[in-house]
Formats: structure tokens, sequence, C-alpha cells
């Protein structure tokens, strides 16, 4: 009996134990390679209180719908981490195939965060005309340069609070975009604390024209102004 007890619980692990097997591991993507991938991006929202500049790394791991399935820390400062982290878990992408199978996937995402008014370098298109900074640095760029660029720029929605109380105003923001003409992140420069999530809401989802330099696309910094205005009774 106790023989065949034992070929019994064999016999009822072994279909779970060959599954395990049989499961491929995630394909390992560069990050260049995932972005060609890559339909939707949520910027991060730069901490209130925070003054550091630092990039955020994550290693995601990309189901075969394109969702982010799951998020691992792999560097950043703590201050920064939960923001790269709610911002990253909403990123989509387009199935990744092979053979003509939609297989999981593997990539480091790098989430950088810029304080607000933080030097970068020259101002493109705006009242300083300097060279452009070289390297990783994000140029900054004027707002009218960046309004040009930008071809979904949805209006926001006012925040029912604030419209019940009556508030208008402007929301200034200072973006980070990326070398694809996505928002990477976004800190509050000013405005009031009723209208600035309308603001941010919308402008994490705007989406951009690469902006560049020869034949390089490059990452900018620029303002955004949001203004929120009642219809008059």
């Amino acid at each position: 009996m106790r023989w065949a007890a034992v070929v019994l619980i064999i016999l009822l692990f072994l279909p779970l134990i060959s599954l395990g097997q049989d499961r491929p591991n995630p394909i390992r993507l560069s990050e260049q390679e995932a972005q060609q991938l890559l339909t939707d991006k949520i910027a991060a929202i730069y901490p209130a209180g925070a003054t550091i500049t630092d990039a955020v790394v994550l290693n995601a791991i990309v189901g075969t719908n394109g969702a982010v399935k799951s998020l691992d820390l792999v560097s950043g400062d703590s201050a920064l981490t939960a923001s790269a982290i709610a911002a990253a878990k909403q990123y989509k992408y387009k199935p990744f195939k092979t053979d003509g199978k939609a297989v999981e996937f593997e990539v480091q995402i790098t989430i950088s965060f810029w304080p607000a008014h933080s030097g970068t370098g020259a101002i493109i298109g705006g009242t300083i005309s300097q060279n452009p900074v070289a390297g990783d640095k994000p140029v900054r760029v004027s707002a009218r340069v960046a309004q040009d660029h930008c071809n979904v720029c949805d209006g926001p929605k006012y925040p029912p609070l604030a419209r019940s109380q009556r508030v208008e105003g402007s929301v200034v923001l200072e973006a980070l975009i990326d070398k694809q003409g996505f928002i990477e992140s976004i800190a509050v420069v000013s405005g009031d604390e009723l209208l600035a999530p309308g603001a941010i809401e919308a402008v994490q989802k705007w989406r951009y024209n690469p902006y560049m330099i020869g034949d390089q696309p490059v990452a900018v910094k620029t303002l955004i102004t949001v203004n929120f205005i009642l219809a008059k009774n």
C-alpha cells in the first residue's frame, strides 16, 4: 500500500513538474528594442518636496498581450521608486512575436527624474542661444518649440472639486520628453493644488514628434502651461 501511495503522488505531481519545465524563460530585449514596441507610456510624477536628479531602473516582465506583468527594482533613490513603479506598471507594448507566436519578454526600464528648473543646458527657441547639451542630458527647449512638436495634446478634464469651488488658473509643469516623444516624468512648478491633478492627468498622455539635433533624436525638457477657465454663466 505504501508503494502504491508513492506512485500515486508521483503521477499526480508529474504533470505540474513537466509544465514548469516546458515553460520558456522570457526573451531578453534591450531597452532600445523594447522602445520600438512601446505604444503607451504614462509619465512618472516627480514627488513633491524631492530635490534630487536620478534615474530609477526597473526590470520588467512583459506578457504576451504587451502588458507589464511584474517589476523588480534594480537601482534608484527610494524617494523616486514608488512614482517610477506606478508609471511603469501602465506601460503598454505591442506583443513580441517569434515564429509568429507572441511570447513574454524581459527588459530594463529606465525612468529619469529631474527637479523643476534644474540646469540642463541651453534654451532652444528661447532667449538663450548656446550650444545644446551633449550626451544623455536633456536639452531645454522653449514652450513654443515643444508645442510645435506636440501631436497628441488633449485638453484637461476640470477637477470636480475645483469646479465646485469655482477655482480657475494655470498650472505650470516641467516635463522631460524622451527621444521617442513620450513624456517620461513631470514636475509641478506652480499652480493651485486643486487644479494640478487635472493638468498632470492630461499631460501624462501627451505625445510629441521626436526633437532632432542633426539626424539624432534627443531628450528635452520644457515648461507646459495648462489653463483652467470655467464657462461663464
